[in-house]
């Protein structure tokens, strides 16, 4: 939320940067975690 905001902000272009970087590190993150939990909940179905 917080790297978003900053994005929004001409105030804290300084943190643009570093705001993509948290962004894209979490989203791949994300999409790994939500992942592992699908495998996870498949283990228990079969």
């Amino acid at each position: 939320m917080v790297a978003r905001l900053t994005l929004k902000s001409g105030k804290w272009e300084s943190g643009h940067v570093s705001a993509e970087k948290a962004l894209t590190s979490s989203y791949d993150g994300i999409s790994s975690t939500l992942d592992l939990s699908h495998r996870d909940a498949e283990s228990f179905d079969s």
